[in-house]
């Protein structure tokens, strides 16, 4: 996934009327008709553990196949490997920027920061400054293979992609050749046990970078399915049962609802024209909370007739539920008069089409989970209706979360990966869904057990 510098937290606002659950223990736990023996967990940067902007020892221990694996421990399941970080990526976290000069960047923590106004608040931050990878990605491909073939920044497309080892060096770490797929490791323990969450990269690179056109594009929906189906059949061809996840709605997590469209406390009014775009393109500032200016290249190109050369430009202001990223520049809003004087960039901005864009695909690829779920009778985890319980709140045992930025408690601090906590509820969630399919009857986790961000 990209790296993102996060500017500024917004004052911190705490949810209510949340719901409340409580972990039930089973007195006899039982694997029902699931083998968890040889489990595998199969994924993404949300499988390996991934939070506040990288990778780090203590993200892994509480990684979500980590918290899985202990509770099948419990029912009869085997060994469990992750291929852990050692050394400094251990401690100060290995982030995915710059891989091609060589350099780590650490995770997130929380520290004063001081704005243009001169007003200091809590703002997520590096951890100290890059550092080589040096040693810390040397290969542990002699002590596999792992069980946890979750890699950050893999995308559907790339678990079954040879080489893709050469290029992901999170992968390169484990991988027992340059040219094994992420699905041939899983399979190369002869799993009787699978989980499987993928796509959301497929979404999130375009999501993250305001919609701009870029590789990180969409996939395509039928791609998708073709691509889901045979890593599926990859996965079961030895008779392993399992549990695959659906994709949470991208633009619900914190890194798109925390910094307001209306962020803008000034007066100003101006009309650009009076023709067919003439209300979308009238700007009007008034006292109190705006919409911010935006460009969007999607408005007619208007001619300048005093200067014909130079067309004028397309900018509008946002619209209710447009969205803005977690690394909208907001010193740059204050002090600087974006949004006002000069529009925001699109790579900081998601416009309701590229909105529409995002969860159509979203839709198709949950509807295809669903379907090659059912038609291999797996169990099917629905993530998407995890984190729409986590918007209006949950609660365990007394302690509430939500997906609010910082203070929901359930998402770590760059706004896309949930932290330690938030593994735990979407581990629970796997539970709750293997339990139903396999007849199973595997202990949920007690959430308020785990650590929190710092």
């Amino acid at each position: 996934m990209k790296k993102r510098n996060l500017l500024y937290i917004l004052p911190l606002v705490f949810a209510v009327g949340c719901e409340p659950e409580f972990d039930d223990v089973n007195l006899t736990r039982s694997s029902g008709t699931a083998d968890f023996s040889r489990t595998v967990a199969v994924g993404n940067s949300l499988t390996a553990g991934y939070q506040s902007n990288a990778l780090s020892l203590e993200g892994q221990e509480n990684s979500l196949p980590e918290i899985l694996a202990k509770q099948f421990a419990l029912a009869g399941g085997g060994t469990f490997k992750t291929p852990f970080l050692t050394g400094e990526a251990a401690t100060r976290g290995a982030g995915v920027s710059a891989f091609g000069q060589g350099v780590l960047t650490p995770s997130f923590s929380l520290q004063l920061k001081t704005d243009c106004l001169g007003e200091t608040s809590p703002s997520p931050s590096l951890n100290g400054s890059p550092y080589p990878i040096g040693d810390n990605f040397a290969s542990i491909a002699s002590q596999g293979p792992f069980n946890n073939v979750g890699v950050p920044g893999a995308k559907l497309t790339h678990i079954n992609f040879s080489g893709y080892a050469g290029l992901n060096p999170y992968f390169s770490r484990f991988a027992s050749s340059t040219d094994q797929t992420m699905v041939e490791h899983a399979m190369s323990i002869n799993p009787t046990f699978f989980t499987l969450w993928i796509g959301n990269n497929d979404v999130l690179g375009y999501s993250t970078g305001g919609g701009e056109e870029s590789p990180d594009d969409i996939t395509d929906q039928n791609t998708f399915a073709f691509l889901y189906a045979g890593t599926i059949d990859s996965l079961t061809k030895n008779g392993a049962k399992g549990a695959v996840a659906n994709i949470p709605n991208i633009t619900s997590i914190p890194f798109f609802n925390t910094v307001p469209a209306k962020a803008l406390q000034f007066y100003a009014s101006t009309n650009v024209i009076t023709a067919e775009e003439a209300a979308q393109r009238t700007i009007n500032f008034k006292a109190g909370p705006n919409y911010l200016l935006i460009e969007d290249d999607e408005l007619t190109q208007l001619q300048n007739p005093q200067n014909p050369t130079q067309p004028l430009p397309n900018y509008r202001q946002m619209v209710e539920g447009e969205l803005l990223t977690l690394t909208t520049p907001l010193d740059s809003i204050k002090c600087a008069g974006f949004g006002i004087l000069k529009p925001m960039p699109g790579q900081f901005v998601l416009r309701q089409s590229e909105i529409d864009k995002i969860n159509d695909a979203v839709a198709g690829y949950n509807t295809t989970i669903k379907n090659i779920a059912t038609a291999n009778g797996l169990a099917h985890v629905d993530a998407n209706q995890r984190l729409k319980d986590l918007q209006s709140g949950i609660t365990y045992n007394g302690i509430s979360y939500t997906t609010t930025f910082v203070t929901g408690g359930a998402f770590s601090l760059d706004g896309v990966h949930p932290n330690s906590r938030g593994y735990a509820i979407i581990a629970n969630t796997f539970i709750d869904a293997i339990n139903s399919t396999y007849g199973s009857s595997i202990d949920k986790v007690n959430v308020n057990a785990y650590p929190t961000i710092e």
